[in-house]
């Protein structure tokens, strides 16, 4: 008995310490324990129910995070059914992905689950991808809008002095250093600082 005391926390020992025999202390310490059992379990269920993905974080990660409740609920042998996990997991997913979980729900054959994660994995690469070429594409956009309107100019006030035609030019954009707008970064005083 003496080994089991010295094993436990301040808190346990003070509330397990007027036990008569080891055995006394074995059996009060499973029934508390496995009643944390059944509540864990019950918690366990409810944070599977409650979990929500969001638009913030990669999809890839969530799911890590849903496998690791489900890990969990293996290891206090609670089992699920495959389509009921693949079903839930899908309605999981964010707004955003609405077509997606629509294309996924109208099929008719079943998914497991590692091909959920792999199609998962490739609609999140080319989202990604496709953010990407947005990006690169507003990009261009905004170079191509300056240098028509430059054009327009020298074409209307070629007459003009140089220094005329930089105070007329009208600066699009944003600074590269501090990102305001209205100058660049050889002009930006915080960049000369």
């Amino acid at each position: 008995m003496g080994h089991i005391s010295n094993g436990m926390s301040d808190g346990l020992f003070d509330t397990y310490q007027d036990a008569i025999s080891a055995k006394d202390l074995w059996e009060r310490l499973e029934a508390r324990h496995m009643r944390e059992d059944a509540t864990s379990n019950k918690f366990l269920v409810s944070r599977f129910n409650n979990y929500k993905m969001v638009d913030g974080k990669l999809v890839m990660e969530q799911l890590y995070e849903i496998e690791n409740l489900l890990n969990n609920f293996k290891q206090h042998k609670m089992n699920m059914d495959e389509t009921i996990i693949v079903s839930s997991i899908i309605d999981k997913l964010s707004p955003s992905w609405k077509d997606f979980k629509r294309s996924l729900n109208y099929k008719k054959e079943d998914i497991s689950l590692e091909q959920l994660g792999h199609k998962l994995r490739l609609e999140e690469e080319c989202r990604n991808q496709q953010d990407t070429k947005d990006n690169v594409q507003e990009g261009v956009h905004i170079t191509e809008d300056g240098k028509t309107k430059s054009h327009k100019k020298r074409s209307q006030h070629s007459n003009n002095s140089s220094k005329n035609k930089v105070a007329n030019k009208k600066k699009k954009g944003n600074c590269f250093f501090c990102g305001k707008a209205g100058h660049y970064r050889v002009e930006c005083r915080l960049f000369k600082m």
